[in-house]
This record gives structure tokens, C-alpha cells and sequence, in this order.
């Protein structure tokens, strides 16, 4: 399957960069915000702050980082090839963090875009430095801070990845209690196509690959809870690393009255599947 970049190929236009030499867009964007930092901001609305070392945010190996292009291109070429547009929409990205996908997103549709994460330290930054999007604390359980039926469209890249699988039905249903009708959710999650990718990657020894495996075929998920404690220690023991064996995802969005509309296996980063429903 061919990913496309929309995102950085528009940025690329604001920016009148024509000569490519075949290299990645994101690269050539973030090397041109690096040299002009002022004009990049003016040009695309991104802000160039890098939220500092006690902050979280993803991405923090990258020495040009100036947002999540990664995941701004994942989420608009899924929800293109999806069919929806996200032009004029109420967007929340739920577990935001300090905001790298939402600030990219700026400038593919200055919408209404809200964020939300448990993690006070990163929402109090990105409050303070990334304009024109609204940021919320949010609980470590449902409810979100937001009335029935407010957004028409939802995003969580690796969140579901974290979930529970006590919880994680809980919180589907609460996206289908956000979610205007007709409206659309697009999330991230480790399934089966995960554990090939921890194999080839060799991010686990093989007999622990071996008994997440094992655990899928028996139970349809496998679940380590992990104490993120340096994150401002706003975790339970309902959040962690979480597998889940095909078909699993699906029981648990037909019970939150969800219909997937495009199932993208392995399609974050070679290792977490897209669902657009």
C-alpha cells in the first residue's frame, strides 16, 4: 500500500521548496523550519517551540522536531482514503500529550480542535505556547470533560495501545457518547501484525514474544500494566502495554455501536494498526 504525506506535501507548497532530490518531505520541512524559524510560523501557523526535557511529548530523539508529521500525515491520508474530509470540523485528540499532532494540524484546517490528556504538566505547556486550539485536562477514567454529541471527529494514536482491556470497551463507549451522529473515530492499537514487528525489531526477547502469542490464542488480548510514574503519576493499574488478537478490537466497538469503516494493519510505524469507524 502507497502511504501518502498530505500534509508535508502542503507545507512543502507554503513554503515554495521545489527542488525534492527524492528526499522525505517531513525531513526537508523540518530542515527548512530549523533555518528560518520565524518565517516558518508566519507561513504555516506551526509554532517552533520545543516543549522542554520535564515535558512530555513524542518524537523526542528527533533534533528538528517541531511536530508530530508522522501522525498528521497517518491521520488525513486514513480518513482520505476513508472518504472524510476533515475540513470544518470539531476534532478532539484524545491523550494530546503536549500537542505535536495537534499544532501540525493547524495548517491543514484551522478548525475547532480540542486536545485532552491525564497529564496536567504537558496540558498546562501546550496551553501556554500552541494558539488557537483548546486544551483540557482529563480523568484517568470516563467522563471527558465534554457534553454529548460536541465533536465530529475523535483521534487516539496510541492509546488503546495503553488501555486495559477491563477499561477499553468503557472508553469506546464514551468516544460514541462525544461523537456527533455519523461521526468519526479514528484510533491506534497493537494487534497481532504488533508481535511481528516486536520479532523483527527485536524490542522483546523471543519467548516473551512467544507467550504474548500464546496468551492472544487463549484469552484475545495479552495486557503488562506499567507505572508511568514520571508522568506527573496520573496512572492506574488499568494502563499499560496491551495486545489484542483479531477480531477482539471489533466485539468491543460493536458493543460501543461503532462500524469500522477501514482497518489499516500495521500502518503506524510498521507496528500498530489504524481504525477508522
Amino acid at each position: 500500500m502507497k502511504f501518502n504525506t498530505p500534509v508535508t506535501d502542503k507545507l512543502l507548497s507554503q513554503l515554495k521548496i521545489l527542488d525534492f532530490r527524492n528526499r522525505p518531505s517531513g525531513q526537508l520541512v523540518k530542515e527548512w523550519a530549523s533555518a528560518n524559524p520565524i518565517e516558518f510560523e508566519r507561513r504555516t501557523k506551526i509554532t517552533t517551540k520545543v516543549p522542554p526535557d520535564n515535558i512530555h511529548r513524542m518524537q523526542r530523539a528527533d533534533p528538528l522536531w517541531v511536530g508530530d508529521f508522522y501522525s498528521a500525515n497517518l491521520v488525513i491520508d486514513c480518513l482520505t482514503v476513508s472518504k472524510i474530509d476533515l475540513q470544518s470540523e470539531t476534532l478532539l485528540d484524545i491523550g494530546c500529550s503536549s500537542g505535536s499532532l495537534l499544532r501540525v494540524l493547524r495548517t491543514y484546517d484551522d478548525s475547532h480542535l480540542f486536545g485532552c490528556d491525564v497529564i496536567k504538566s504537558a496540558i498546562d505547556w501546550a496551553e501556554a505556547n500552541i494558539p488557537n486550539v483548546t486544551f483540557n485536562l482529563s480523568s484517568t477514567s470516563p467522563p471527558l470533560p465534554y457534553p454529548d454529541h460536541f465533536f465530529s471527529g475523535v483521534t487516539a494514536i496510541s492509546i488503546w495501545s495503553h488501555h486495559s482491556p477491563s477499561v477499553a470497551t468503557d472508553w469506546f463507549i464514551e468516544v460514541n457518547r462525544i461523537l456527533r451522529p455519523k461521526g468519526w473515530f479514528l484510533f491506534t492499537f497493537c494487534g497481532n501484525s504488533h508481535c511481528d514487528w516486536l520479532e523483527k525489531n527485536k524490542r522483546r526477547k523471543l519467548e516473551v514474544i512467544n507467550r504474548i502469542r500464546t496468551t492472544l490464542c487463549k484469552e484475545g488480548w495479552w495486557f503488562l500494566p506499567i507505572n508511568y510514574a514520571a508522568e506527573d503519576s496520573n496512572t492506574t493499574d488499568n494502563w499499560g502495554h496491551t495486545v489484542y488478537a483479531d477480531g477482539a478490537i471489533e466485539v468491543m466497538l460493536e458493543k460501543a455501536n461503532f462500524k469500522i469503516l477501514k482497518l489499516f494493519r500495521a500502518r503506524n510505524q510498521g507496528n500498530q494498526d489504524v481504525v477508522v469507524c
